[in-house]
């Protein structure tokens, strides 16, 4: 998701910065939300068949070298010591469009999915409202620090970071995110256990769902008093 709040809101800055003013942002923009639309399609189609941790490895991998090649590109860009059959705006639409498919294919859609798989069920409320909290904060610290980063270390400096924060994400995910593909909700809390649960604890956890059972009751009114 870090990326995608970059992409999605500064898009005519990063644009300007990779490619140059004079290019049609309006049209680029345009393409970009076609292959974006393309790209989610692609990737319910995928995320079917193949394994969660395959898919966001490779997907955020593609990523951070998006971001490194980008920044590389821009910063040869401003000192002029691009190869003449690099400096043309076609390269510059190339990598933003490889950095928007990443985004599409991969680090959008797959940590909602992976996030309503690996949540036990007795604390999928709390889990989730933490995720929730942590999301906004991302995006709340990187739409106020872009406008930082690029006016003081410039776009090839700015992506730099942010692949290298990528890339730590992707590290913490390697050694403690599980595959959830076509595994149950016990199955996965018992990995993170590290033991399956004990007779006891099963019968504990049924116990505590068939109370919920019969005392949640279906309000549909948001009065207290109904």
């Amino acid at each position: 998701m870090y990326c995608a709040n970059i992409l999605a809101t500064y898009t005519t800055d990063i644009v300007h910065n990779i490619i140059g003013t004079e290019f049609n942002t309006a049209l680029l923009i345009i393409t970009l939300d076609s292959q974006r639309i393309i790209s989610n399609a692609i990737a319910v189609l995928v995320i079917k068949m193949v394994n969660r941790r395959t898919m966001l490895f490779s997907t955020v991998t593609v990523n951070i070298i998006s971001f490194l090649a980008t920044a590389a590109y821009t910063y040869f860009k401003g000192q002029g010591q691009l190869p003449p059959f690099l400096d043309h705006p076609g390269v510059g639409v190339a990598l933003i469009h490889i950095h928007m498919f990443t985004i599409a294919t991969g680090t959008v859609p797959l940590p909602f999915i992976i996030a309503g798989e690996v949540f036990p069920l007795e604390y999928r409320s709390l889990a989730g409202g933490i995720s929730v909290l942590f999301l906004s904060s991302n995006l709340f610290i990187t739409v106020k620090t872009v406008p930082f980063f690029f006016g003081t270390l410039g776009i090839h400096g700015a992506y730099c970071i942010y692949a290298a924060v990528v890339g730590y994400c992707l590290v913490v995910a390697y050694f403690f995110l599980p595959e959830t593909k076509d595994r149950t909700l016990q199955d996965i809390e018992n990995e993170f256990r590290g033991r399956p649960l004990s007779p006891e604890e099963v019968k504990s956890t049924q116990s505590l769902a068939s109370w919920k059972l019969h005392h949640s009751k279906d309000r549909r009114c948001s009065s207290p008093v109904v």
